[in-house]
């Protein structure tokens, strides 16, 4: 059996900061996986936005679905949403699913010089399977901590943010770990903050044992944005 450095996960939402008022705004989200997608919103520490949510996603109208699976077959890169304005308190676990956006999909960042590949798309969001607040101060977790979650082709790690300075950062792996349900809680022996690509490998502890689990590609990752 795993230690507890390997903790099975259910989605919960983690005690707030602060009011739950006047979250409406533009969300912008990075869309990966594939059977199941998922959407990662682009955290920051301040209000409106201090919010690490990622939750499965998936298309409302089949002939769209098609239409990104077939663009998609040519492109490997990152890939980022532009939703309509939408109160994101109303992505709480606690509330009801599926929950409607509207958006337009980009190729790249689409703050950041993305292009628009297709617009006015509406997704399905799922309960998230993660959702907790942000806070730029407080006391570090002396080691890095991530998420696993279930991919077809291997899984994937979404970064646990901390406090300030920090990263968001999402990895896909060559690996399948051990996990009684998804998402699992992964204590990695290394220093919070690490720096890692494709073809080094991240020390997971299990059972008190260091498992090297292979890097694939680093979908995104984030720094500027958690720095100050």
């Amino acid at each position: 059996m795993c230690s507890l450095l390997l903790v099975a996960l259910i989605a919960r939402a983690e005690t707030p900061a602060h009011t739950d008022h006047n979250t409406t705004a533009v969300h912008g989200m990075v869309l990966f996986g594939d059977e199941p997608l998922y959407a990662s919103h682009l955290g920051l520490y301040h209000h409106p936005h201090d919010r690490q949510i990622v939750m499965p996603v998936r298309f409302d109208v089949p002939a769209e679905a098609q239409a990104f699976r077939q663009w998609r077959e040519q492109f490997d890169g990152l890939i980022t949403l532009a939703p309509k304005p939408f109160a994101l308190a109303d992505l709480n676990p606690a509330g009801r699913f599926p929950f409607a956006i509207v958006v337009d999909i980009y190729a790249g960042h689409f703050e950041r010089g993305g292009e628009q590949q297709f617009s006015d798309v509406t997704l399905l969001l799922d309960q998230p399977l993660i959702y907790r607040h942000l806070q730029a101060d407080g006391e570090r977790d002396p080691r890095a901590r991530f998420w696993q979650l279930p991919g077809k082709h291997g899984d994937f790690l979404v970064y646990r943010i901390g406090p300030k300075p920090d990263q968001d950062w999402i990895l896909q792996t060559d690996a399948l770990l051990p996990c009684a349900k998804a998402p699992c809680d992964l204590t990695i022996a290394l220093p919070a903050g690490p720096q890692l690509s494709a073809g080094e490998t991240l020390p997971v502890l299990v059972d008190d044992k260091l498992i090297p689990l292979p890097i694939k590609k680093s979908l995104y990752q984030e720094h500027k944005d958690f720095s100050f």
